[in-house]
């Protein structure tokens, strides 16, 4: 049994903002690190079209940036204004991420060719993002006599429509009264697993595993469960070819049937050259499909809020995909739902080694290059408002559902888009000695990650590892009592 446990601090940073202190002629587009929820409102006018404003006098002594054209958002007409925030001065963050794990394996002969395996996972984890002051928008529906409609319409010069007089209207703002934006999560991960593996022959052996999952979560004031459960029965077979003496050639296949996503398949090939006794060249390449995970297939609403590049509007037709659309950055909601029709994904590794043995004392030095593709992950934001159909109906699966004044909610679900390369270079190191007392040994590995790429939908996007990871073990035998 092996318990962990895990935490990370993220230091905070601060960003300055590049904003036209209210220059006349400043827009959103020429700015960095402003918010257009300072105090911006959009409604619409007699002839349907949506208008912006900005509220107050977006006094920049107050953190605004005085008054700024074209708005993010919906498309308006070229003199209306918003008011920006510069949250750039203000802006903090700080995060962590906590994880504690226990895992139990259990291993029972059944006679001399079978062993029952009993394996356990549960883990819990907790993180915390803040960034600050909050942002938000809301829905105002005001009367006829409201002393806001004046401002609006002494701003643009349009007075907002709306049944009886009054209107409906959208407003962003910085609740700064309201302090920080934090962000947590929880969640609780168990992972049960019971196996028969065992051999009929030689090189023929099988395996039978059933596999029971569930993550109970909360993360930004949503709570989700997903749980799943896999029976899966295997058959593996391998030979190997003694081609000479020195000189070795293996194969092995696997085959995995799983009862919810079908059968997977996996082969290997392999060559070992001895071209002296303390000396042993290895080369390996292998291929097979992987399952996708039960979150991916089956996990329920989460939600995060991603920018956009621009917004190409309503496309009630459906008929116009994919849409164009000029820059006109906007902040959106994205609900994600797991993906009950995913593809497996495909891995293939291949490695070119050498090892020096001596005794008890061994130094082996290994490249490798794993290619993984057809991963589970999310389209970008940018190309699902681009790509995705509008919602119609009460269905609300991949596609864009919009408010009445043109706020918008990605509804998306993952697919096999991700492909990912990763080139390396293991050290391994090992030995030990006996003495009086017992025996004493160490054994270790260090991998250095040399190059990593990834794209997403074609996309290339950064894949970030840690460079080195270095693992050292020590066992010290006494008699029947080992310790490690």
């Amino acid at each position: 049994m092996r318990t962990s446990s895990t935490g990370r601090k993220f230091p905070a940073s601060t960003a300055s903002t590049a904003a036209p202190p209210g220059q006349p002629g400043g827009t959103f587009d020429g700015t960095q690190n402003v918010s257009v929820g300072g105090n911006t409102v959009w409604f619409r006018d007699s002839d349907g079209d949506v208008r912006s404003a900005a509220l107050g006098a977006c006094d920049t002594a107050k953190g605004y940036t005085g008054l700024l054209g074209n708005p993010p958002g919906p498309r308006v007409p070229e003199g209306d204004k918003g008011c920006g925030f510069a949250y750039g001065d203000v802006r903090w963050d700080t995060g962590s991420y906590e994880q504690q794990s226990a895992i139990l394996n259990l291993e029972h002969p059944l006679g001399e060719d079978a062993e029952l395996h009993r394996d356990a996972n549960i883990a819990r984890n907790a993180s915390a993002f803040r960034y600050a002051p909050s942002v938000g928008t809301f829905i105002l529906g005001l009367g006829p006599d409201n002393s806001l409609l004046t401002q609006i319409e002494t701003a643009t010069g349009a007075k907002p429509s709306g049944p009886g007089g009054g209107a409906t209207i959208l407003a962003a703002h910085r609740f700064l009264g309201h302090g920080n934006r934090d962000w947590v999560s929880e969640a609780d991960e168990y992972d049960a697993a019971l196996s028969v593996e065992g051999r009929l022959t030689e090189g023929l052996g099988y395996e039978a595993r059933v596999e029971a999952y569930r993550l109970d979560g909360f993360w930004a004031g949503s709570t989700f469960v997903h749980e799943g459960k896999r029976e899966t029965v295997a058959a593996f077979a391998e030979m190997s070819l003694p081609v000479a003496d020195n000189l070795d050639l293996r194969a092995a296949g696997r085959r995995d049937d799983h009862d919810d996503v079908g059968h997977a398949d996996s082969w290997r090939l392999a060559a070992e050259y001895r071209p002296s006794g303390i000396f042993t060249l290895r080369s390996s390449w292998s291929a097979g499909e992987r399952t996708p995970s039960m979150r991916h297939l089956h996990s329920t609403a989460a939600q995060d809020a991603p920018y956009i590049q621009c917004d190409p509007g309503p496309d009630d037709a459906n008929t116009t995909l994919p849409r164009t659309c000029t820059p006109n950055p906007l902040q959106v909601t994205r609900e994600i739902t797991g993906n009950p029709e995913l593809d497996f994904s495909g891995a293939e590794r291949l490695a070119i080694g050498a090892e020096a043995r001596q005794g008890p004392f061994f130094l082996g030095l290994e490249w490798s290059r794993l290619l993984l593709s057809d991963l589970a992950g999310l389209n970008d934001a940018n190309w699902a408002v681009l790509n995705l159909p509008e919602c119609v109906g009460e269905s609300r699966e991949n596609c864009l559902d919009r408010d009445q004044v043109g706020g918008v909610t990605i509804h998306d679900s993952y697919a096999n888009v991700v492909d990912t390369e990763v080139r390396g270079v293991t050290t391994r190191f090992g030995g030990g000695f006996r003495t009086s007392w017992g025996v004493v040994g160490m054994r270790g590995a260090w991998r250095r990650v040399l190059d990593t790429s990834r794209t997403i939908a074609g996309a290339d996007t950064p894949l970030f590892l840690p460079k080195n990871m270095i693992r050292v073990g020590v066992l010290a035998r006494r008699g029947g009592l080992s310790a490690i």
